[in-house]
């Protein structure tokens, strides 16, 4: 759920009340766009290694790939 200060309801504790956007409200659909958005800049650096011979872009997208995960573990 997204809380917006400026929202007609006065209070981030009344928007946090009114439950989840519907399936077709802009909120969800936004979600849906990033969700897809967030999938294709993670595969993105594992085309990148196996289309290319030039270590320092296979170990870039290495990284690339690597650091979410690693900040996940560190947590």
């Amino acid at each position: 759920m997204v809380l917006r200060p400026s929202s007609s309801t006065g209070s981030a504790a009344a928007a946090v009340s009114a439950g989840a956007p519907s399936d077709a409200s802009v909120d969800a659909g936004f979600a849906r766009d990033m969700s897809i958005h967030h999938q294709q800049a993670f595969e993105m650096p594992f085309i990148v290694r196996d289309r290319t011979s030039d270590m320092a872009a296979r170990q870039l997208a290495y990284d690339i790939c690597w650091r979410p995960v690693q900040s996940y573990a560190d947590a």
